[in-house]
């Protein structure tokens, strides 16, 4: 999806064209249109962060959304593969479709033709290009069989829920950005499902993010209430301390 600002605020539309033929062959049930309010998408993310990634529940919630044992992780990857072979065999299916087009015989001296089989040939080579993602996709998860949860990894981060309550923008997507964040939309089930990956290098960043948001010390700055918490303008005053999981995740629906 992309941005673009309206009278209402920024919105994020799916780049999706019914009128493309391109479009409709690869998703032909896709709804005319899908837009998610940007303010909408920050809260969740905030939401997110607050109650699954610094929560003091965040260990209970991850238990509930990971495979309980080898048997589930084994259907979760079924899962997954099933839908990629599914991928294949559409963009195989649209290939061989456009393979026939091209045995039917054209006038050669007739330039629609020419663009018509021209069309044809790039839309051959971008389907090719992303049946070679697919196919690389399936056989890397065919060929993995290792546990890639690590539950540990959740502890060491730092528990505060308002860690991101007053941060900037800009801080905020850095703290996306060291946790990957991913965001997926179901227009029909009006829901946002959040994904955060968690690897051995992110507790350091979290720390050094934190250490960078809070402003220098000066000799003529004046001493902090005592009791008082000593908040910086990105909202970040703890210190952080604290391998890799692909473990919190949240399904939200769409305020």
């Amino acid at each position: 999806m992309h941005g673009t600002s309206r009278t209402a605020g920024t919105y994020y539309l799916c780049p999706h064209d019914v009128t493309s033929p391109r479009h409709a062959t690869a998703a032909p049930n896709h709804p005319k249109t899908v837009t998610l309010r940007e303010d909408t998408a920050v809260d969740l993310v905030k939401e997110f962060f607050a109650t699954r990634l610094f929560g003091p529940d965040r260990a209970a919630m991850l238990a509930d959304s990971l495979p309980a044992n080898a048997a589930q992780q084994a259907a979760q990857r079924d899962k997954q593969a099933a839908r990629l072979r599914k991928q294949l065999r559409r963009i195989e299916a649209a290939q061989d479709s456009h393979i026939r087009e091209l045995d039917e015989p054209t006038d050669p001296n007739d330039p629609t033709a020419r663009a018509w089989r021209a069309r044809i040939r790039q839309r051959f080579t971008e389907l090719e290009t992303e049946r070679t993602h697919t196919a690389a996709q399936l056989a890397a998860l065919d060929a993995d069989t290792s546990d890639q949860h690590d539950p540990a990894l959740l502890g060491e981060l730092p528990i505060d829920p308002g860690l991101l309550d007053n941060a900037p923008a800009r801080v905020r997507q850095l703290f996306y950005q060291a946790f990957g964040i991913e965001l997926l939309y179901n227009k029909e089930q009006n829901q946002v499902t959040i994904y955060a990956t968690i690897t051995t290098s992110t507790p350091g960043t979290v720390a050094r993010l934190i250490s960078d948001s809070e402003p220098p010390t000066r000799s003529d700055s004046p001493v902090p209430t005592p009791g008082a918490e000593n908040r910086t303008a990105a909202g970040i005053s703890r210190a952080a301390r604290g391998r890799r999981a692909r473990p919190s995740r949240r399904d939200a629906a769409r305020r």
